[in-house]
């Protein structure tokens, strides 16, 4: 198979990147009901046609941002990786690097605020999204139990130590997205979100310790109950209960 890119098809990289770039513009400006296909036609500088030959209406467009966004994470997820011993305190350093970079990329990525976790990490990947983006996309994957089981196998073989680290990830990456789209709101509704980032930083510490905890268990077979609880205590106290706390 010839894996080089033609003209035309590096014409089309480009013009669904301009396409992606114009969609986290516009969705930053105006959110996502007051988005349409016109607007980010517009940004992009091309016709309403062309838009459509990639993407069949704007919540492809909008999903497609996501799975980018997500692209672009597990680019960082497998950088980390390379530096990372496969033992405690290697699983310590990841979780929180990984905790760290995933905080600092959403202030800084345009589109990422507004964006929900089904976006980006919950839906499986669609042939023509994976035909169309490419990359580590791969079709009928979920990205969220990708990306946890390639963290977990790279510590653990398969098996019931597999599935225990392979779940904990999964949670902590749903902890980070509920704690990320709070923050959100408060930086859409033009509030100060400042507050609710450092407190989703304290919470992703003190899940991040409980997971190492666990971790450490699953490594020498025994569990040390006493100290989970005084964490889950802990990690109680941090999570934020409503908007107005």
């Amino acid at each position: 198979m010839n894996d080089r890119i033609t003209p035309t098809q590096a014409r089309g990289v480009a013009r669904v990147q301009e396409l992606l770039n114009a969609c986290a513009a516009v969705v930053d400006e105006v959110g996502i009901e007051r988005l349409t296909t016109n607007l980010v036609a517009e940004r992009a500088e091309c016709s309403i046609g062309t838009l459509y030959r990639y993407f069949p209406d704007r919540t492809a467009v909008l999903r497609a941002l996501g799975l980018r966004h997500f692209e672009e994470l597990h680019t960082r997820m497998r950088e980390v990786l390379r530096w990372t011993e496969p033992d405690v305190a290697g699983y310590r350093t990841l979780l929180d690097r990984l905790a760290i970079d995933f905080l600092e990329w959403h202030q800084k990525t345009p589109g990422s605020p507004v964006l929900g976790y089904g976006y980006l990490f919950d839906l499986p990947i669609s042939e023509a999204e994976a035909a169309l983006l490419g990359g580590v996309l791969r079709a009928g994957e979920v990205p969220r139990l990708m990306a946890a089981r390639e963290i977990a196998q790279f510590f653990v073989p398969e098996g019931p130590a597999f599935r225990q680290v392979a779940s904990d990830i999964e949670f902590v990456l749903m902890i980070a997205f509920s704690l990320i789209e709070r923050a959100s709101a408060y930086r859409l509704s033009g509030r100060d979100s400042e507050p609710c980032y450092e407190r989703a930083k304290r919470t992703l510490e003190t899940t991040n310790m409980v997971l190492v905890l666990r971790f450490e268990e699953l490594m020498r077979g025994s569990r040390d109950e006493a100290q989970l609880e005084r964490l889950a205590d802990a990690l109680m106290q941090e999570m934020p209960i409503d908007l107005d706390n």
